[in-house]
């Protein structure tokens, strides 16, 4: 039986606190990422900043992972399995951890999971995601925004 849902998107992000060896090794981090994950893997082509992120990426695997002083991300868009954006997380929480010493200054680390599930009708979509209780209006939130005349969800 096939699911009635998709994957759209993963994002593994790990913040940090006292990431400052960012600004002397991410050149030196990158290579090492490189190294460990191999082709189709490349610097990313945008122009970097410090006030930005270093970058890699897979454009044939939808993947991207970016760096800097306080967080790793790693994202893939049309996942089929996570086992990729597993193997890209810990290479590169491994090289960052250990490059930038920051594997005990660990402040939050999270992943997020981006579905959408497929059905017939906008009421469909409805019930289904009132149901899980997660996106119900309050009077307070209808006191203070009004009644939606259709939820963002669908």
């Amino acid at each position: 039986m096939k699911p009635n849902f998709a994957v759209q998107q993963i994002a593994v992000e790990v913040q940090y606190a006292d990431g400052m060896l960012w600004f002397d090794r991410s050149g030196e981090v990158q290579r090492k990422i490189l190294r460990g994950l191999q082709p189709p893997f490349a610097p990313a082509e945008a122009p970097q900043t410090p006030f930005v992120a270093t970058g890699l990426h897979s454009p044939t695997e939808y993947l991207t992972i970016d760096f800097n002083k306080d967080r790793l991300l790693v994202r893939q868009a049309a996942v089929v399995t996570p086992v990729r954006v597993q193997e890209a997380a810990k290479e590169s929480w491994d090289v960052i951890a250990e490059t930038f010493e920051v594997r005990k200054r660990v402040t939050r680390c999270g992943v997020r999971i981006v579905v959408t599930w497929m059905a017939e009708s906008d009421e469909e979509v409805e019930a289904a995601m009132v149901g899980t209780g997660l996106v119900q209006e309050t009077p307070t939130w209808a006191t203070a925004l009004g009644t939606p005349g259709k939820r963002s969800f669908i």
